[in-house]
């Protein structure tokens, strides 16, 4: 499983990267993230500046 995984993915910087470029991305859709859809979610409490609302189970 090692051999799939980004050298980068040590790293707690790599995963704010990937969760700035997907608001980057999807924000500007309407795009929100449903949190309690994701085990470990890289979105908690804020996505694009503004709180997250809604159910976190």
């Amino acid at each position: 499983m090692d051999l799939l995984r980004s050298e980068e993915a040590g790293d707690l910087g790599y995963y704010l990267r990937i969760r700035h470029e997907l608001e980057r991305a999807a924000a500007p859709m309407g795009l929100v993230p449903e949190r309690w859809r994701c085990y470990r979610p890289l979105w908690y409490s804020t996505y694009a500046g503004r709180s997250l609302t809604g159910p976190c189970r």
